[in-house]
């Protein structure tokens, strides 16, 4: 699985969730589909950065399921306010700042936009070096989702689905 691609020797993920306790992010729903036991077995491995006791629950169904089922089956362990975002794409993203701006707008849903930011990537030489760089369109990448959210989510949806939903909605 794509989260599982280690950048500069840890797998995306580690990178993703050791930034997420370090904004104070204390629990994390892990969803996964494809090769999930990879994923639940790498993690298994994850030794947290930060001194802080964090939990780590997995909502695991089919590879071939859509997001919207992923995201209903971690609904069951999700009370209020949460943070959604992807596992297999790297981004610097102020985690406290999109909270903070979430709540002074009062919003029912706050989301990172897509941008184009330098990036390394392209080739990996046998020592391990990225040789090239260029301008990746990072995608909707993080989402704070409000309780008011969550009756509009339908299986089949994906998240812009789900946001867009919320949008023409709320």
């Amino acid at each position: 699985p794509k989260c599982l691609l280690p950048v500069n020797g840890l797998p995306i993920i580690y990178r993703l969730l050791d930034h997420l306790f370090e904004e104070g992010i204390t629990d994390a729903i892990v969803c996964t589909g494809y090769r999930g036991r990879d994923i639940r077995n790498a993690l298994g491995k994850y030794q947290v950065r930060t001194p802080i006791s964090q939990k780590i629950i997995y909502s695991e169904i089919t590879e071939d399921e859509p997001m919207g089922k992923r995201l209903q089956k971690a609904r069951e362990h999700i009370h209020g306010r949460c943070l959604i975002c992807y596992a297999d794409e790297l981004a610097d993203v102020n985690v406290r700042e999109l909270l903070d701006q979430h709540k002074a707008d009062r919003a029912d849903l706050t989301f990172t936009a897509c941008h184009a930011v330098p990036t390394n990537g392209g080739i990996i030489t046998p020592a391990n070096q990225i040789t090239e760089s260029w301008y990746l369109a990072v995608n909707i990448g993080f989402a704070v989702v409000e309780e008011e959210c969550w009756k509009l989510l339908e299986s089949s949806h994906g998240l812009a689905d789900w946001i867009n939903q919320c949008g023409n909605h709320l």
